[in-house]
Formats: structure tokens, sequence, C-alpha cells
């Protein structure tokens, strides 16, 4: 790590000064986020994400000796299945079920990531699952089985879907 000063904004007040290592600290913890404008000595303000900082703490960061726990992400990665199969069950056809299962999965897996030691990925990334699944994999150093299984579960979906759709018998074809 860097042996210099380093500080942050939160609300337009500058805090600081910190070392490298309290900095990390601070991103594990959730008092700073990876979207946080940091500079060395007040100046060059750039996000957390691109800064010395980040690559720096990448190779220090997962010093716990708990294991990463993938259930959430492998949750996250079976979505498309879970939402067509509530549409089924409630008769329903919503976005709704796929943005409220993404949105708790993707908090519980970066509380998880955390009690790892890891860096949790910014939170727009959840915004498209697949990124999502992807960056995760790079991240923590782990295979990206669970994109593939996303894609797998996204086309399986597919298939359910039809079933939710209404099968109108009044409709004729012969006229």
């Amino acid at each position: 790590m860097l042996k210099q000063d380093w500080y942050y904004q939160h609300g337009g007040v500058t805090k600081g000064p910190y070392t490298s290592r309290q900095m990390n600290d601070f991103l594990i913890t959730g008092v700073i986020s990876t979207d946080t404008m940091v500079g060395a000595r007040a100046a060059n303000w750039t996000a957390y994400s691109r800064s010395v900082l980040a690559s720096d703490s990448t190779t220090e960061c997962n010093t716990s000796a708990r294991p990463l726990d993938n259930f959430c992400i492998w949750a996250m990665a079976c979505v498309p299945v879970m939402g067509a199969i509530l549409e089924l069950m409630s008769g329903w056809t919503t976005w709704l079920y796929y943005v409220v299962l993404y949105i708790v999965l993707y908090r519980a897996d970066c509380a998880r990531l955390i009690e790892a030691g890891y860096l949790p990925l910014s939170g727009w990334n959840i915004l498209l699952a697949p990124v999502y699944l992807w960056r995760r994999g790079t991240r923590v150093g782990d295979n990206r089985y669970y994109f593939y299984t996303w894609l797998a579960m996204l086309i399986l979906s597919m298939m359910i879907t039809p079933l939710t759709l209404p099968i109108d018998s009044s409709a004729s074809f012969a006229q």
C-alpha cells in the first residue's frame, strides 16, 4: 500500500487524512463506496474504483479466514426461472418479481462479500444482472459458471413463460 495521506468527500465535506489501510477498511465496512471521490493530499479527486487505492486493495482485501458463501449468487443466477414460476403460480405476468428478487439477492450477496473480506460491486451493476454476475466472478477470482447458469435459466424461463399466457378459447382460426 501507498504510504501517503488520503482524503474522501462526503456530502460536500472533505474528510481526512487517512492511511491507505484505513481507506480500505472504510470501503469494506461501508463508510465509503467505490463511487466515493478520494484524493491524495486533498487534491486530484477521482472515484475510489478508479484510484490507486482500488488496485492496491484488491490484493489485500480478502484477509478473512471466512470462505465466501455463494448461495445468493447462485440464487441470482436462477432468478429467470424463479420469476417465471412465480408468474405461473400467480397468474400475473409482471417484471416486478424479477426486480424484487434481484435487489434482495444483490443486497444479501454484498453483505456476504463484505463478511468474506471482498469489495462489493457498485449497486449500478445490478441493473443488468448478467453484467453483475460476470463482474462478480472476475472480482472474486471465481469461475463464471453462475453467469452461464443465468443464460441457461433465461432460455428455460422462455419455455416456461408461454404457460403463463391465458388461452382464449373463444378465438377461432377458421372464419
